[in-house]
């Protein structure tokens, strides 16, 4: 017989590192925790924590089983999230993972969020390996991702973010001493860079970036800080440029758009989620 408290037990454990957050979490004492977890490694003749005084670490069987028991208490959670929407009439909500800076491209997704008054969601903000492994390991419902995406999910474009060349002064790109303009582009490991390096091949054009970034957050702080001219998806500076406060530098050639696209597990996402994900990408 499987006794789903101990697996509970160890769970939280895990999760948290700590004997005290995770009885404070279950709330009962951390004997009861201490005794669970020693109940539970009775069970499967294996020790599944070191312990160093306050400080504990998994053992190699120990992380062995969380493999298996986070995938269970995900598909749980999951499952629970999927019930209470198809149950409730009116407010359903569910967790979207999202990289924070596509917040501020996503205008018309906004909108609609904000006239949604039956929506409630949490947003989860991380890398795009790291939210589309979220998905896949059932903790967050669906993810909003830049770029292209090859796997397992399914997978809905919502639009396409225009890449341009901006920056504080209104300027015209010269060719010919093109290598006298201070370029902050994306880090040459990226795809977004190996696309713009392509482009620069074909066009015979000598661009060496004096700054590199992996991050649009930073991107943006080097426009006004370090007054390079940065290559960034146009609607994130959209209102500055409206305001004249920043310019795009016209090219002769055009550049590669990102797709914005939403994955999820088809299986396990709620109807409510998926009708909420077809508004988003009907009013995008």
């Amino acid at each position: 017989m499987i006794d789903l408290n101990l697996y509970k037990t160890f769970y939280y454990v895990s999760k948290l590192g700590s004997f005290s957050l995770a009885a404070k979490e279950l709330g009962v004492s951390q004997p009861a925790v201490s005794y669970s977890v020693s109940e539970l490694e009775k069970f499967i003749k294996s020790e599944l924590f070191i312990r160093r005084g306050k400080k504990i670490e998994l053992t190699k069987t120990g992380g062995d089983l969380l493999e298996y028991v986070d995938d269970c208490f995900n598909t749980l959670q999951l499952a629970e999230q999927k019930i209470f929407n198809s149950t409730t009439d009116n407010k359903y909500q569910f967790n979207l993972g999202v990289q924070s800076y596509l917040i501020n491209a996503l205008t018309n997704f906004n909108k609609y969020i904000i006239d949604n008054k039956n929506v409630r969601i949490k947003f989860i903000d991380d890398t795009a390996e790291d939210l589309i492994k979220k998905v896949e390991n059932k903790e967050i419902e669906c993810a909003i991702l830049a770029g292209n995406y090859v796997g397992n999910l399914t997978c809905k474009k919502i639009k396409d973010l225009n890449m341009v060349f901006v920056s504080k002064n209104n300027i015209s790109l010269d060719k010919n001493n093109i290598s006298d303009y201070r370029f902050s582009l994306p880090l040459k490991t990226t795809k977004l860079r190996k696309e713009l390096d392509r482009i620069f091949l074909d066009k015979e054009l000598q661009i060496n970036p004096i700054y590199e970034f992996n991050s649009n957050h930073v991107c943006l702080s080097i426009i006004d800080s370090l007054d390079a001219i940065v290559y960034i998806p146009k609607e994130l500076v959209e209102e500055k440029l409206k305001n004249n406060e920043y310019f795009v530098l016209k090219t002769d050639f055009n550049l590669p758009s990102i797709p914005i696209n939403i994955v999820y597990n088809e299986k396990y996402i709620s109807n409510k989620a998926k009708e909420f994900i077809k508004s988003i990408i009907k009013n995008s």
